[in-house]
């Protein structure tokens, strides 16, 4: 094996070709290097070659000795005419050989001894793309930062530019600061045009991102002032808007206000508007003045639900006055329309009755001393009366009758105190019931126009909860009131938790008590696919049960639960919740369900026949496309003008067979208002429309 081996080696060499002979390039590159070999690399002599073979090595792009011959020149020749011109081409030999840490090190050399030269800007962008790809961005911002500081012209915005998008990558708020004040120098030095413009609004947007107010708003100054850039009407506004935040965040309100004015001027818009009537509150403003804007504001944009929810700042700025009677009464026209916005109907009721309320808690108090004293005062009376009559010395007796007639006219003067304060009494409590009054008119008036769920509910506590339970303590009222809630509130809330919570702590249990729970249940029933509504009667049966006072009825309610989760619907939306859950056995509960499908709520009707439908299509093990489609025309008909329904039922069409229904149902589809945020159904109008051949 051995003498195999060595044969094969030595009869290698015989077998190879002969190399070819070398280039008059690598001949005249031989050379070159002999010569340099034989005289000092700081020497004229070694200068002139080492430029040659730079000059040749970079022309036949021959790297390893471009790179290692340049080097060695700029190491060797600092102060040669040629030495900036040889330093670019090793940055490109290195680059080329991606050897990034000595192509940053050489970049930085060069920066450093020719920041001037017009290969600088160049270099720097290089320099900055190496130093990100090696995840040193901040380095790579201090370089470009250096650039542009260095030398501010146009030449080298781009450093400028590149050096605050890096800064504004950290989120260190104390670095990041210098992405404002790179696109600030920019601004201050460049000559108007679009690329300054760019770099305005990036100084304001960084000094606002670290909160620097003031410098974002001196940017603005700037920017307005400056000639030459191309400040469109949207532009202008929008700096406006921005000044006015800035302002805002330094609670400087009045000048917000006129920055906001000033913004409006460049194109009015309802969020500009409202927020300048915040503006004007926060500014201190008198009712007064914020009114007519108010007014203007509805004038402009009357389908703007801000326009009503305006009128709060009007009632917060009486009460800032001192006077919560025209506060509550300048919120009326808007309680209907945003009642849920800012605890506006509980403030109103607050406003209108909170200074009677305490104007009657007042006068009851001094009644109840009076009657204390009076009552005292009687004792001390008959007492006196007593011991006169006990007495039979003359001068005794005449001390007694006097101290007597002093007791006597004590008690008339408390007596007639008394008639005073129930006078009072009686003034504060007929002036506290007309102001019942007016807030029963007014918010069951909101009650009945509110066209959002949440005001009408907002209005409700404020009446029952606000009014009638904290105010007045009349619980009868506030229970009826509780109970309307229930019956018109067809989503969950606090509000509507704290009315189910005096429903069922309030009042013993009794038939009005199972009235109540049966109402809740039906609500439970109507919103099961909502866990607030499922699961807030069994949560609070658990609750309630420890307690001695409350065990009988959170046992009622437990039932009662638990028989409602007995119905066929109740146990197909929790224990069959999708299409392909135990298919076979959802199939039949599902089935009893639907029995009673025209008395569920839409939503239960929805999700019953679109699970069933599901089933029958895709999961049961005989497929029944013919029964899913009846289940859609069955919807169809509950529902006819239903965008999904009447999908459903052209999905079901869409074949060669039944394409005339599918034109039929989609025609009836157009003439609804537009859905544009249902893609499929779009898709299913074309296949439709493709299948008859209607464009």
């Amino acid at each position: 094996m051995k003498t195999r081996i060595l044969l094969t080696l030595l009869a290698l060499p015989l077998a190879m070709s002969a190399a070819p002979p070398p280039s008059a390039i690598d001949q005249k590159a031989t050379a070159l290097e002999a010569q340099l070999n034989k005289a000092l690399d700081s020497s004229p002599q070694a200068a002139k070659v080492m430029l040659e073979l730079v000059d040749l090595y970079y022309q036949e792009g021959r790297v390893f000795g471009l790179v290692r011959v340049g080097e060695r020149f700029a190491k060797a020749q600092a102060s040669h005419p040629r030495h900036p011109e040889v330093m670019l081409r090793l940055l490109d030999g290195l680059e080329a050989m991606a050897r990034r840490d000595d192509f940053i090190t050489a970049s930085r050399e060069y920066l450093s001894r020719y920041p001037d030269s017009a290969g600088a800007i160049d270099v720097v962008q290089r320099l900055g793309d190496a130093l990100v790809r090696k995840r040193k961005p901040l380095e790579a911002a201090s370089s470009y930062r250096a650039l542009w500081l260095h030398k501010p012209v146009a030449a080298n915005r781009i450093a400028g530019r590149r050096a605050s998008e890096l800064y504004a990558t950290t989120g260190n708020s104390r670095v990041r600061v210098r992405s404002a004040e790179m696109a600030e120098s920019l601004l201050d030095k460049l000559p108007g045009g679009e690329f300054t413009l760019r770099a305005g609004l990036r100084a304001v947007h960084e000094y606002r991102h670290v909160s620097r107010w003031v410098e974002s708003n001196a940017v603005i100054q700037k920017m307005l002032k400056k000639g030459g850039l191309p400040l469109t009407r949207i532009i202008r506004r929008e700096l406006y808007r921005l000044s006015a935040e800035n302002y805002i965040a330094q609670s400087q309100w009045a000048n917000a206000v006129a920055a906001l004015k000033q913004a409006r001027g460049q194109g009015d818009s309802w969020q500009l508007h409202s927020r300048q009537i915040y503006a004007m509150y926060q500014a201190a403003m008198k009712a007064a003045q914020i009114e007519p804007e108010v007014r203007a504001f509805a004038g402009k944009f009357p389908n703007e639900r801000a326009r009503w929810v305006n009128y709060h700042h009007i009632g917060h700025a009486y009460v800032r006055e001192g006077d919560p009677l025209r506060a509550a009464r300048a919120l009326v026209p808007a309680l209907a329309h945003a009642g849920a916005d800012g605890s506006m109907a509980m403030n109103y009721v607050q406003w209108l009755v909170d200074k009677a309320v305490a104007e009657l808690n007042t006068a009851a108090g001094v009644k109840a001393a009076t009657e204390k004293s009076l009552e005292a005062t009687r004792l001390d009376e008959k007492k006196k009366l007593d011991t006169f009559n006990k007495l039979k010395d003359p001068d005794a007796k005449k001390n007694a009758k006097a101290a007597y007639d002093t007791a006597v006219k004590a008690r008339q003067g408390l007596e007639a105190k008394l008639r005073t304060d129930i006078a009072t009494v009686t003034t504060k409590q007929n002036s506290l019931n007309t102001l019942t009054n007016e807030a029963n008119r007014t918010l069951t008036a909101a009650i009945n126009q509110a066209q959002q769920p949440n005001d009408r509910l907002a209005c409700r506590y404020a009446l029952g909860r606000t009014l009638y339970f904290e105010r007045l303590k009349n619980e009868a009222t506030g229970l009826a009131h509780a109970r309307a809630a229930v019956k018109e509130a067809g989503f969950h809330s606090s509000w509507l938790q704290t009315f189910y919570n005096d429903l069922l702590y309030r009042q013993p249990l009794n038939n009005q008590f199972r009235a109540d729970v049966a109402a809740m249940l039906k609500q439970r029933r109507d919103h099961f696919l909502d866990g607030n509504f499922r699961d807030y009667l069994s949560n609070w049966a658990t609750s309630a049960k420890g307690n001695k006072d409350h065990r009988p009825k959170a046992q009622f309610v437990g039932a009662e639960v638990a028989r409602q989760n007995n119905e066929p619907l109740l146990q197909a939306i929790s224990r069959y919740y999708s299409p392909n859950t135990a298919v076979k056995k959802a199939v039949e509960v599902r089935a009893q369900a639907l029995k009673g499908l025209a008395q569920m709520s839409r939503a239960n009707q929805f999700y019953l026949i679109s699970t069933q439908r599901g089933s029958w299509y895709s999961y049961a093990k005989k497929r029944n496309p013919q029964r899913a489609r009846e289940l859609g025309l069955m919807l169809l008909k509950l529902h006819p003008n239903d965008h999904t329904a009447l999908q459903w039922v052209l999905q079901d069409n869409l074949s060669d067979k039944t394409k005339a229904e599918a034109k039929t149902y989609a025609q009836r589809i157009l003439r609804l208002p537009t859905k544009t945020d249902n893609s499929e159904l779009v898709r299913n109008l074309m296949q439709a429309s493709e299948l008859n051949k209607d464009a």
